[in-house]
């Protein structure tokens, strides 16, 4: 009769169930295979934390602070975008001015949108974007709302808040974005 923990053979080599197939013990296995998961776990943490130090889109996302700048950036593009697309309540939309009007302020609340995209790994390119934006619509907006009140259409403090409201946002964020951690702004 063949003993089940002892090879046929009487050698010291694999064991043998009673049904004939070899038995595979990796019981001594398990505990290097386990260290050495967690050793490369630990390695991957340590790159993974390395990365996103360097990484200005990581570092960008995982932060709330430096979140606030680019999504005011977001929010004052595309308010411009939809009051010039949708004029219904700015009267620098309608009548001589509002073509000129119209394309600045295309051009605006695309610059807005770009100081958004570029928030995140340029942050001194976003800035420069943002307040050149703001400069150009708050005096394409100055200079529609004096047209716009000569003509009688409305006052011009009322037309001037459509092209204010998001330059100032604009001017805010441009102000919020901050640089990576470990480069210095200058």
């Amino acid at each position: 009769m063949l003993d089940a923990n002892r090879p046929a053979n009487g050698s010291a080599g694999p064991r043998v169930a009673p049904d004939g197939q070899r038995v595979v013990d990796q019981s001594g296995e398990m505990a290097a295979e386990q260290r050495e998961m967690e050793r490369k776990a630990d390695l991957v943490e340590a790159t993974s934390r390395a990365e996103r130090m360097r990484e200005p889109s990581t570092r960008f996302w995982s932060s709330r602070h430096a979140q606030i700048g680019p999504l005011m950036a977001l929010f004052a593009g595309l308010f411009t975008l939809a009051v010039r697309t949708w004029p219904i309540a700015t009267p620098q939309g309608r009548g001589t001015v509002g073509v000129a009007w119209f394309i600045c302020a295309t051009i605006a609340g695309v610059m807005y949108l770009a100081g958004f995209f570029l928030a995140d790994r340029h942050w001194k390119r976003a800035r420069m974007v943002l307040v050149s934006a703001a400069l150009l619509h708050l005096v394409v907006g100055f200079l529609a709302a004096m047209q716009v009140a000569a003509q009688d259409v409305a006052p011009a403090w009322q037309s001037i808040v459509f092209d204010a409201v998001p330059a100032a946002v604009a001017l805010v964020a441009a102000f919020l974005i901050s640089p990576p951690p470990g480069e210095r702004s200058e």
